[in-house]
């Protein structure tokens, strides 16, 4: 089933309609309800691999029937990746995140740094306080010239962790359609 090109899941037990990539309710007895989402990343299963070697995985029952289509997206200008921050939503190409790799940006007067590499294909987003980042030299800098593991980003020093924010990805229509006034990040720039 599909709300405004988005995928909708159905809850058996209250009969409601859920929008998968938002967490909003469409329809039933908890519609205008938004379920809490967790921040993750977008990356190769070999890539994970190797960052958590202990991560186990549920096989589930394998599947019986006519499975459900999905077709990659083969031009970049058809797939983002969005953050909704505070009610305002914002939209990032891949090819932008291909041409500057990081993105410092304000969304909701939250200051945000948005990651994304090529090898290994990885995309995630972080609070950045007062922090601007750059790549030098194929590494992730702060501006007083600290490096940072792009991967699991913690501050040199303190060992502090970069807060996750939760970075979505989108086809980019489907994203339009549930996301009218949503901002595009690169447009008018």
């Amino acid at each position: 089933m599909l709300y405004r090109s988005s995928f909708v899941m159905y809850d058996r037990q209250t009969e409601s309609r859920w929008i998968h990539a938002t967490g909003r309710c469409v329809s039933g007895p908890l519609a205008g309800k938004v379920l809490e989402t967790i921040p993750s990343r977008v990356m190769p299963w070999k890539t994970w691999r190797a960052l958590h070697p202990t991560t186990r995985v549920l096989d589930g029952l394998p599947h019986r029937g006519r499975p459900g289509t999905f077709r990659l997206a083969t031009d970049e200008g058809e797939f983002a990746y969005a953050l909704e921050i505070d009610g305002i939503s914002r939209l990032y190409p891949v090819s932008e995140l291909k041409k500057r790799g990081v993105i410092n940006d304000v969304v909701a007067k939250r200051p945000v740094l948005i990651m994304y590499s090529q090898s290994p294909r990885v995309a995630q987003a972080f609070e950045r306080g007062d922090r601007r980042f750059e790549i030098v030299g194929g590494q992730l800098q702060d501006e007083e010239g600290h490096v940072y593991d792009p991967l699991e980003p913690r501050h040199p020093r303190t060992g502090k962790r970069l807060k996750p924010v939760v970075l979505t990805p989108w086809l980019t229509k489907p994203w339009f359609g549930l996301h009218p006034d949503g901002q595009v990040f690169g447009l008018g720039e």
